[in-house]
């Protein structure tokens, strides 16, 4: 069960995320640290840094907060999604989804998430997989909402490893009513809750 989690994830998470920071080499970026004059500078930014299209980086720049006025926070982003393994196509789809994710602070926000993925059983690689499938969870607080709705998924689902089959392997789900979908879950063996792709 996640009891243990639960336990460990009580305690303060400054020392784990130090330890997967420092040992990943994540740090921000001293580049870009000056604000600047043009309001769409998050544009060219994007295209650069992540390979956007014009197009889509325009859109994507529309959704960041005001407050972002350098790269600062946005490399140091992008740095620790990259020493966890996200890149390419697959960081261009998270930073999609929600762009403001290039303003949130890397050790309180995202580390984290990535700490509790692991500590469930997850490799380095397979967490990245469950973020690219479930994103929802880097937007989930780890105390009180994503420990809690995992415990339920858990204990419906029968066992932890079909628990994490289905993290690893059904979209969505994450984001599907637990009460919607209980009634006809399947326990006896690992496979998604209906409506649910692979």
């Amino acid at each position: 069960m996640l009891r243990s989690l639960i336990r460990r994830h009580a305690l303060p998470l400054s020392t784990q995320i130090r330890r997967v920071l420092f040992s990943t080499g994540t740090s921000a970026s001293s580049s870009g640290t000056t604000a600047s004059p043009d309001p769409h500078f998050m544009v060219e930014y994007l295209m650069n840094t992540c390979g956007f299209s014009a197009d889509d980086s325009s859109k994507a720049s529309k959704l960041l907060p005001r407050s972002i006025q350098s790269t600062e926070n946005a490399d140091a982003v992008l740095g620790f999604f990259r020493s966890q393994g996200l890149d390419g196509a697959n960081l261009r789809r998270i930073i999609a989804w929600k762009p403001g994710l290039l303003g949130w602070d890397v050790e309180t926000k995202l580390a984290p998430k990535f700490n509790f993925l692991r500590d469930l059983g997850f490799s380095q690689s397979d967490a990245v997989n469950v973020v690219i499938l479930h994103p929802i969870i880097l937007s989930l607080n780890v105390q009180n909402t994503l420990l809690p709705k995992l415990k339920v998924w858990e204990s419906l689902f029968g066992s932890r490893e079909i628990l994490l089959y289905n993290l690893r392997r059904c979209k969505r789900f994450m984001s599907n009513s637990i009460e919607n979908v209980a009634p006809e879950l399947h326990r006896a063996e690992p496979s998604c809750p209906p409506g649910s792709s692979r």
